[in-house]
């Protein structure tokens, strides 16, 4: 049985459910003994003119040609590892391809990939037909949710490349395999990578402002550990007035781990709050959030990719959590600037 990994189980992780409806049983046709036809498998994955990548258990059945490259791993993989789509073909589950991307990617890449497998979205960049086909679905059926599945919409009503849906691992689940595979290539940055990685961030955005807070000092971050995505709160019955809701979510709140304050930030993403009526429930929803005594900073990404304007959000944001803020060295701003250059420069390493 073909097992896909690395960026070839990457791009089918990220497929939404309804695209698996149309192209798992042609797959594993082309996967199937006999056949064969890695071209065929490539294609259908939206990945013309890329070898597929596949996992491999001895040293023996390793194949490197112009159509495939197998990725070897000795240990005995935990339960669940491989997740079958098909009579002669699975692939291996969101954790393992972390795992494998961990032979070729780097901390900070990988634990963009970590955000977004135990996050709430995913990237999918569609082809042309696939695209034309989501489109109509989503025209037919008023955007039902497929599978927990959900396309961002642009202000036109166009599909984009961010998709909701439910995490599909955790960091539990990362961790366990970490165990399992000690001595495996790619172990220590898949390590390094889960340090940095914090389950629940909704978007590319979130999870790019929420590794450049937290990621420690030596390694160009701001060290504001104590943070979580999206977490929510009861709004009181004032504050339900303001906001037409029982409840309401912050992208990311801050926290000083020695006393009880802290900040909450909105991450103002131009695809995803860009209309009149999301902008409107967007401020009706900070201000019940305010009214109740939460201190809310509003994060554009210019300002998050920017140096001098995130300094200036920083000093802000390290003046209400009460956290003196040290100048950085010479050595450390040459981190900071390693970091958003991972984060915003080289993002085309994982299609963000």
């Amino acid at each position: 049985m073909k097992t896909l990994c690395d960026i070839t189980a990457l791009r089918y992780h990220r497929m939404p459910p309804v695209v698996h409806e149309v192209i798992d049983e042609r797959l594993d046709q082309a996967l199937g003994p006999g056949n064969w036809s890695f071209e065929s498998a490539a294609e259908l994955l939206g990945l013309p003119h890329q070898p597929v990548h596949l996992l491999c258990s001895n040293q023996a059945a390793r194949r490197h040609t112009v159509h495939q490259k197998t990725q070897l791993i000795t240990a005995a993989l935990p339960f669940g590892s491989k997740r079958e789509f098909g009579a002669y073909s699975s692939v291996a589950s969101p954790a393992l391809t972390l795992f494998t991307l961990a032979t070729h990617l780097s901390v900070v890449q990988l634990s963009m990939l970590m955000h977004e497998f135990c996050g709430s979205f995913s990237i999918y960049k569609p082809t042309e037909q696939e695209r034309a086909y989501l489109q109509e679905l989503c025209r037919q059926e008023a955007y039902r949710e497929y599978g927990g599945w959900k396309p961002v919409l642009d202000a036109s009503g166009k599909i984009t490349d961010l998709w909701q849906r439910p995490a599909i691992s955790n960091i539990a689940e990362l961790e366990e395999l970490a165990d399992k595979l000690a001595g495996a290539k790619g172990r220590q940055t898949f390590i390094q990578a889960l340090r940095l990685t914090k389950e629940g961030a909704a978007s590319p955005f979130e999870a790019r402002a929420g590794i450049r807070l937290s990621a420690p000092r030596r390694l160009g971050g701001e060290g504001l550990s104590d943070l979580t995505f999206n977490e929510r709160v009861k709004l009181t019955d004032q504050a339900q007035l303001v906001a037409g809701q029982a409840t309401a979510f912050i992208d990311i709140v801050l926290r000083n781990p020695t006393s009880e304050d802290e900040v909450g930030i909105e991450c103002q993403s131009k695809l995803i709050h860009d209309n009149e009526e999301k902008g409107v429930a967007d401020a009706n929803r900070i201000t019940a959030l305010q009214s109740m005594g939460h201190t809310i900073v509003q994060l554009s990404y210019k300002n998050l990719e920017d140096h001098d304007a995130f300094e200036s959000v920083l000093s802000f944001i390290f003046e209400k959590l009460k956290i003196s803020r040290i100048p950085k060295s010479p050595s450390l701003l040459r981190k900071e600037r390693q970091l958003c250059y991972e984060l915003f420069a080289n993002g085309k390493a994982i299609d963000w």
